[in-house]
């Protein structure tokens, strides 16, 4: 059903109360509900279409909801409430609307996006260079770089005696040995560690500016409507009428609530229970009892009939 659209259909199936046949002739009244609100009484048109087939066309403002619940009240008929789920765009339309977005449109938007990434990315690169620039700068000056740790390299070989030109050290006999290969590492001094800080900044912005998205004007998706599996679900109606006669409105009841999930057997439902009015009620279901593929659930009160409801979820 489409939300807040006139001239949609919702279809009922009357069921006589005393023999279980189609019930044919009468003057329906149809109540609705919109996103648990308080019940009203339809301003739409019924006819019956053949075989207990009821067809009843709302009003405009009673699918201007997310969720709408509708109540089929029929004189010696059980009554009946269909639910449905609205939504805000044309499900007859393909691929949801993506037909009006031309190729160009989506290539120029692509050309734009990777001109920009480009863009980024070049003046990211010229601003890493810049900082290399800086980083072999301070390395070679004599105070705070290579040249600083050359003249303190030098200053403690000259204390120790070490003659780097003879490869000796005064007074120790050197011996031979089978190591090749002595390469040592000293410490980093703070300026190359607060460099090289800045460099990872840098390149993690580039990794960041240089992602593609998909261009704005694609517009994204819209779920379809349906009970989501293992998600909460509230306002979920249904309703309770009477063993006396099998249709009268069951009104204050307490209600308890059962299922079945995908064929096992019935456990108590999860979710709170209460009355909307008229001898509807809701349950705001849990992700609990959601929780399955197809679900049938049982309400059940003093004096009433079993209501049985099942569905289908959706991922």
């Amino acid at each position: 059903m489409r939300k807040n659209v006139a001239s949609q259909t919702v279809s009922f199936q009357a069921i006589s109360t005393t023999d279980g046949s189609d019930v044919t002739t009468g003057t329906p009244t149809v109540y609705y509900t919109i996103d648990g609100g308080t019940q009203g009484t339809g301003a739409g048109t019924s006819a019956h279409e053949g075989n207990g087939q009821w067809s009843y066309v709302p009003a405009q403002a009673e699918t201007n909801g997310d969720h709408v619940a509708f109540t089929q009240v029929l004189t010696g008929a059980v009554s009946q409430t269909v639910n449905v789920w609205p939504v805000s765009f044309d499900p007859t339309t393909a691929d949801l609307g993506l037909e009006n977005v031309s190729a160009a449109d989506v290539n120029a938007q692509c050309d734009t996006a990777i001109t920009d990434a480009a863009l980024a990315t070049a003046a990211a690169l010229a601003t890493v260079d810049t900082v290399v620039d800086g980083i072999q700068t301070d390395l070679s000056n004599a105070t705070d770089g290579l040249g600083a740790i050359k003249t303190a390299v030098d200053s403690r070989m000259a204390e120790a005696s070490i003659n780097t030109t003879a490869g000796a050290i005064d007074n120790v006999t050197l011996v031979a040995t089978t190591t090749t290969n002595t390469d040592m590492r000293g410490t980093d001094n703070a300026a190359t560690e607060a460099k090289q800080d800045i460099i990872d900044g840098i390149v993690d912005d580039i990794l960041v500016d240089t992602g593609t998205t998909l261009p704005a004007s694609i517009a994204a998706l819209t779920e379809p409507a349906g009970i989501v599996k293992n998600a909460g679900c509230d306002n979920f109606e249904f309703p309770m009428v009477l063993t006396s006669d099998h249709y009268t409105a069951a009104t204050s009841k307490t209600v308890t609530g059962e299922m079945s999930i995908d064929g096992a057997a019935f456990v108590s439902t999860n979710g709170t229970i209460a009355e909307v009015s008229d001898g509807v009620y809701q349950i705001d279901m849990t992700a609990a009892d959601t929780n399955g593929d197809k679900i049938t659930y049982k309400f059940s009160a003093t004096d009433c009939d079993d209501t049985i409801i099942s569905v289908i979820t959706r991922s």
